[in-house]
């Protein structure tokens, strides 16, 4: 079945985006968060997690070599295999962890894209999309004025407080929670926007 040109300009463009440096990761650590949210659905531990009536019954090492630290690694895959269970006090303790909060949104970013890319990639009974190799440079290190708690686990941009390099963050009519989630990397809702 032939893809929409249009659908294949934007899947480049999201794996152009994994790989290039983030605002907060390197393009070698984007790139190997997306492998980690890749490999996570075929992950012993996350299965016998996703299988456990807690997910914290079950414990031991995810499958595969690791680049990026455990506690990195672990978040990575949760959130790709397990979203559901999810709680504020995971989340609570992500960050007690070391996980800087931007940097958490940053990594929830490039899974979701990814996971888009291969769910898309399924639906057409086509092989996922090889991983580009990653672009080199440093993280931007932007973090938005308008930012600010709202009650949410992460700090947000509201509408209202979307001014500045921010202007442009929401196009305009209704905000879904998703974007909004994201608004602490500005660059990862243009990209979900894409």
């Amino acid at each position: 079945m032939p893809v929409r040109k249009d659908l294949v300009a934007a899947h480049r463009f999201l794996l152009d985006h994994m790989r290039t440096p983030g605002t907060w990761w390197t393009g070698e650590e984007r790139v190997a968060i997306a492998t980690e949210a890749r490999g996570a659905a075929r992950c012993a531990l996350c299965r016998a997690r996703k299988a456990s009536l807690s997910p914290s019954a079950a414990t031991g090492r995810h499958d595969g070599p690791h680049v990026l630290p455990e506690n990195v690694v672990d978040a990575v895959h949760r959130i790709r295999t397990d979203p559901a269970r999810l709680s504020r006090s995971w989340f609570d303790g992500v960050i007690a962890g070391g996980l800087d909060v931007a940097r958490y949104v940053e990594l929830v970013g490039v899974s979701t894209l990814l996971a888009g890319l291969d769910y898309f990639a399924r639906a057409f009974g086509v092989p996922p999309f090889p991983l580009p190799a990653p672009r080199p440079g440093e993280p931007s290190r932007h973090r938005p004025a308008g930012a600010k708690p709202e009650g949410a686990w992460v700090p947000m941009i509201a509408p209202e407080d979307a001014i500045g390099p921010e202007a442009d963050l929401y196009g305009g009519g209704f905000v879904r929670n998703i974007m909004r989630a994201l608004s602490l990397v500005p660059d990862e809702v243009h990209a979900l926007r894409r």
